[in-house]
């Protein structure tokens, strides 16, 4: 028995093993060829996606690259329109303030200019003023002045008639009296 067992095992092992190697050597016979087809297919396939994926890598870095480069020059341009941006508002903000003092300086003397007018205009109508107070004070002495010296003229007219009226009759010596009288009691 101990014989059977080995044949046994030779027959249950070995006859299965032959088996499936003559059965696996007439599939790998007639199917080498669709098999090869297909697995050189397959790798024909495989290179082919791998350098279009290539070709795409290398597409996408070069179109990185040239959006990298795009991206610099616009940031470069960004901060020379900034600098010049900066330098145009600090421009303008002189020139502003350039003419905004030119103007308040422009408005500070016309107003002293006006001021000034004012000025001289009521200095002219205070002198008008003056001048015709002064005038009509002057007006009213020399008037006043005229009216006395026209009534002595007066009385000195009428006392020289009247001299002349006495003489005429002969008295002169009571009509420098009525003079000097008349004369005390005007002024």
């Amino acid at each position: 028995m101990s014989d059977a067992h080995p044949i046994r095992l030779f027959s249950d092992i070995l006859f299965p093993l032959i088996n499936f190697g003559i059965f696996s050597g007439v599939l790998i016979y007639f199917l080498k060829n669709p098999i090869r087809a297909f697995l050189q297919k397959r790798s024909q396939d495989v290179n082919l996606e791998h350098q279009q994926a290539q070709g795409a890598y290398e597409k996408s870095q070069e179109a990185f690259q040239k959006m990298t480069q795009k991206i610099k020059g616009i940031e470069t341009e960004k901060e020379v329109f900034f600098q010049e941006m900066e330098e145009e508002i600090k421009l303008m903000e002189k020139a502003f303030k350039n003419d905004l003092q030119k103007r308040l300086s422009q408005l500070q003397q016309e107003y002293e200019q006006r001021t000034q007018e004012e000025v001289r205009k009521k200095m002219l109508e205070i002198k008008i003023q003056t001048i015709e107070s002064i005038i009509q004070e002057t007006e009213k002495e020399l008037r006043q002045k005229l009216n006395q010296k026209l009534q002595a003229q007066l009385v000195d007219e009428c006392i020289d008639q009247f001299s002349k009226i006495r003489q005429q009759r002969g008295t002169q010596s009571d009509v420098s009296n009525q003079r000097g009288t008349i004369f005390q009691s005007s002024h």
